[in-house]
Parts: structure tokens; sequence; C-alpha cells
């Protein structure tokens, strides 16, 4: 699609649990409540789990973004995370 902009960067999660979460980036983006962003991040779990989530910007302000997951369901790495640590 010609309307899918690619950017990387460093981010931070603040905050996350089952419906989504609020992180930090390192630049201020012009990113609108609205965008759907696709992101990927490191768990920090013995195994480092990679999890690729796509999601919904709600909020913006500065350099934080917040966030909700597209889908309810976490059948990857982030399912078992979120039910150990009870997030």
């Amino acid at each position: 699609d010609d309307d899918k902009i690619k950017c990387s960067g460093k981010m931070i999660v603040k905050k996350l649990n089952t419906r989504g979460l609020m992180l930090k980036t390192n630049i201020t983006h012009k990113i609108p409540p609205g965008t759907r962003l696709v992101l990927e991040f490191v768990l920090d779990d013995a195994k480092q789990s990679i999890v690729t989530k796509q999601v919904m910007v709600t909020a913006k302000k500065d350099k934080h973004l917040s966030a909700k997951f597209l889908s309810g369901t976490h059948d990857d790495n982030l399912g078992p995370y979120l039910a150990l640590n009870r997030v």
C-alpha cells in the first residue's frame, strides 16, 4: 500500500496490559490518535521474546503514545508474560 509509512526508532514500554500499552519514544512523532501501527518490542522475560503487535494510537503527548491492541487474544509470548506478571 502507498499509505503505509515505515519508520523505526527506540521506544520504552512504560505500561503494558492485556488491552494495550503506553510507550515513550526517543523523538516527538506526528502520529495522531486513530493511527494504526505495527510495533515490535522485546519482553524482559528469560527468552527475551520478540513480540509484534498491531495497535491503534489512542492518545499522544510529546514523546509518549498510548495505544490499544487491535486483537484481544495474545496467543504469542505476550499472553504467558502478562499472566505471570499479572499486569
